[in-house]
This record gives C-alpha cells, structure tokens and sequence, in this order.
C-alpha cells in the first residue's frame, strides 16, 4: 500500500459568507505526514486541487487559519495541503531534517504525492467517484513541489501552477554568496536602509523607461546596464552613497557567485531593480542578522556532510566560512533529494498535462536566471519551442519580487487556478495574462478576494509566454494592460526552436 492513511478528525461546518457548507477533514500518511481536506457538500465539481507549502514547510496550520483554500471550495472543488511530512516551529524550521532520512524525503518529493493519493481516495469516499480533474498551485518551495509532481508523477495533476520555484538546492549557494557580500562575518549588514533606497532610485532613472513607460518597473533587468559606481562616495557625497567596501560588496552581490570551469552559464546574481527586496532579508533594519542569514544557517546544519565540514576548525561557524567552490560538490541528502531540474517532461506532457511556471524578474531568492535557464533546458529536451508550448509555458513577471503579493514593484495578482483549468478543460492555452498591481493588499493570497476592485488597482499589465515580453504600444493610459503589446525578445546566444 502506497499511501497508508489515517484519519485524525473530520467535521462539517455550515455555510457562512460565500463559502459553502463544507467537510473537513485532517489526516496523516505513514509516517508523518499531515494534511487537511476541504470538501464542498454539494455541488462538487469533480476537480482536487493541491496547494504547495513554503520555506521549510511543517505548519499544517498556517493554511487551515488562512484563507487561501476558500477560492477553491467555493468553486466547488476539494482543496488538499500537506505540512510535507513533518511538524516545524515556522517555515524557517530544518531541526526536523538532521539525522532524519525518512522527513527528508518527505519534505523532498514524497508527501507530496501520498497525501495526494490518500486525499483523491477519501474524496472518492465521500462523493462516490472519482476525481476527474486534478491541479495543482504552488509558490517557492510549492513551485518545487509543483514541479516535481510533473517529473516524477506525471499522472497525479493534470494541471499545474509553479510560481517562483525553488528548483535547485544549489541555489542555496547564490543566497549565500550574496549574503557574504553584503553581509560581515556576523551576518550584520555593511549596507544601510539607506543605501538599499539609493541603489533602487539609481537603478530606476537607469532603466525603468526603457520599455516605454515610468512605472517604478525595470522590465528587463538584464539588459540593463547600471552601475553601483554612480552612487559611490568618490564620485558625490550624497544621502545613501556607497563607501568603498559597500561598493565592492555590492558589484559582487549582482554579479553572483563564480560559474563551474567551462559553464556557458550566466553568474547568478541579484537582479537589478530588486533592490527593495534585499530589506529584512540582504539588509537588516535594526542591529540583529537579517531572517534569511539565520534561515540560511539552519539550510547548512541541516546538510550534515557540509556541517560537519565545517565542524572541523572548532570555531563558531559562520556563513563567512563556506566555500561556494569548495562545498558546491559536497551535498548531502538533504539537498541532493529537493533538485526539481529534469527537463524531461515527456511522461507528463504524453499524459496530457499542462504546465504554467512564472517567475518574477526581481526575485532575490530564487533567482530568475536559474527559471529561465531550466525552461530553455526543458524547450531543448521537448524538441523545440512549437512543442513545448503544446504543455509547457512559462511567464516572466516584471517587478515581481519572491512570490508573495505587496512585496513588489511589480504587478502580482491574478488568476493562475482559472488560466490552468481554461488550459485544461477547454483546450485554451494562456496566449496572455493579465496581472494587477494593488494599492492595499488584504491578503498574503491576494487571488482569495479576485475579483479586484478597480478602485484598488494601481495598474495592470499584460503577460506573454517567453522569450516574448510586454511593452508599451506608444500610447494609451498606461495604467492599463490594453496599452501594451508583445515583442519577441531578441534571444541571446540562444535558439530556441531548431
């Protein structure tokens, strides 16, 4: 038996507001691992829809007190999470993965797909059929898990969401190196929240007009060329210059760490225009290490190989002390089982499957050059870009930071369950999508409250699958999507179709 489930409690709560009267059930598969089911009493519509986790997962609580399964329900399909296998204190949690074999897979690949099982199985109990649809939405580590639900059980969801994926554990080595840049051995920032506004404004005047409009937005950060030197202290003293240090920290934090020997890679650096995303986790705002120094500190206990490496000198260990080139190679099971990046996806897209993957353009943690270079990986593998689009498509966000909704500069909030499920069950592939940038966000899953008032709306923009991309028609009221067109990006060095 795969999936060995048992209930904990099931009960029913009564319709109230716009959500419908609903079973709830919370259960665990062997060993551990917990999840929740939601359950519309009538009306079902014959649809499961997972959601993904995120950070270091193990809080089955935090979605059963939010909102973000009410959408669903209210639609009329099952809703499904899981605390991928293990309990945790918060998502910043890993004392649960050392010397812990069993949580580690399933935190890396299996949970995922058991407590899908078990849940489609206690669906097909309640309502005397069988799922006839399956989805699945997933932000970070749920874009990871949503991704490794298309390579390794590509028959599980029919149709999938993967919204800022994790997908590599190395990218734990671009966090760090920036980090180490903009960090001192203490993991006390060398940069100010001043200097942090002064390189937004500066990389703004650079680049924010180059697709056509002034927007707080640079659409392409890769093709801008911004140089932290126009802010430095040699050149202007100036609110927020940057002193020599800090300015060398800084170049080598949008460098990104050195590529292997022979890689045609690009470095993977913070992208500029993402600057306000290095607040709380690149810059402290007070005198404490920022979050994601001691998140990341918990990443390398958690990897006992390198830990205990690390061990050796007897001192207190510091992330000053690894060695991107020298511990690249030394992973442990804790980061050799979490890789989503096999670009065959074959068995899914034979299936049936369909496959959205977004990615912001000013992400600081999983960096957006690491997305784009699994799908030209996975366009290549599929035979081309006519093909991979018949499955696979995959959207560049400008602006948009790590995932979650206020924290950007970008627009943020639309849709993704309702373009996936058109793609699915009316053969309606997303050809553009349209997002909106809000004035208040009431919600850390602003789709909860779609559809938006347009009295809190500060603009909207339209999508395209990549390499295309959005820019502004020449005239029109900017504010809006209708006022943008696409334009094929040039690609570089890269041929995408045969």
């Amino acid at each position: 038996m795969e999936a060995p489930t048992r209930i904990i409690t099931s009960r029913v709560v009564g319709a109230g507001g716009s959500t419908p009267a609903y079973c709830e059930v919370r259960a665990y598969v062997w060993p551990q691992d917990q999840f929740y089911l939601w359950m519309p009493l009538d009306g079902w519509s014959g649809r499961f829809v997972g959601i993904g986790c995120g950070g270091a997962c193990g809080v089955i609580e935090r979605v059963d007190a939010s909102s973000i399964w009410r959408p669903i329900v209210r639609r009329g399909d099952v809703a499904m999470f899981n605390d991928m296998g293990h309990s945790g204190r918060d998502t910043n949690d890993l004392l649960w993965a050392i010397h812990n074999p069993q949580a580690q897979i399933d935190y890396a690949f299996r949970a995922t797909h058991v407590s899908t099982l078990a849940g489609k199985a206690i669906a097909q109990a309640l309502y005397g059929r069988e799922t006839k649809k399956a989805y699945f939405v997933g932000n970070s580590t749920g874009g990871r898990q949503a991704l490794l639900e298309a390579q390794r059980f590509p028959t599980d969801y029919q149709g999938i969401v993967a919204k800022c994926p994790a997908i590599s554990e190395s990218a734990g080595d671009a966090i760090i190196w920036a980090l180490q840049s903009l960090s001192d051995r203490t993991g006390h920032s060398i940069l100010t929240v001043e200097n942090a506004s002064a390189l937004a404004a500066a990389a703004l005047a650079r680049c924010d007009k180059r697709d056509g409009v002034v927007d707080g937005v640079i659409s392409d950060p890769s093709a801008c060329d911004f140089d932290p030197g126009e802010i430095s202290c040699a050149r202007a003293l100036q609110p927020g210059c940057l002193n020599p240090p800090q300015l060398e920290g800084v170049k080598r934090a949008y460098l990104g760490l050195p590529r292997p020997p022979g890689s045609a890679h690009a470095r993977a650096g913070l992208p500029v225009g993402s600057e306000f995303q290095w607040l709380h986790r690149y810059v402290s705002q007070d005198e404490n290490p920022t979050s994601m120094w001691d998140f990341m500190m918990s990443w390398l206990r958690a990897d006992e190989p390198v830990w205990d490496e690390l061990s050796k000198s007897g001192s207190t260990i510091s992330l000053a002390d690894y060695d991107v080139a020298r511990f690249s190679n030394v992973r442990g099971t804790y980061q050799l089982l979490h890789e989503a990046t096999n670009p065959d996806l074959s068995a899914f897209a034979e299936s049936g499957g369909k496959l959205i993957m977004m990615q912001g353009t000013a992400d600081v943690i999983v960096q957006p050059s690491v997305t784009t270079r699994y799908y030209e990986t996975a366009v290549r593998t599929a035979g081309g870009l006519a093909p991979t689009r018949k499955f696979f498509r995959y959207f560049l966000m400008p602006g948009v930071g790590h995932c979650f909704a206020g924290d950007n500069a970008g627009a943020d909030v639309f849709d993704s369950l309702a373009d996936i499920t058109r793609w699915v069950e009316q053969d309606a592939p997303p050809e553009r999508i349209v997002v909106q940038k809000l004035i208040k966000y009431t919600s850390l899953f602003p789709d909860v409250n779609l559809p938006t008032l347009p009295s809190n709306v500060v603009f909207s923009r339209p999508l395209y699958p990549y390499p295309d991309r959005q820019v502004f028609a020449g005239a029109g009221d900017p504010r809006l999507a209708e006022s943008f067109k696409s334009q094929r990006m040039i690609e570089r060095n890269l041929e995408l179709d045969p």
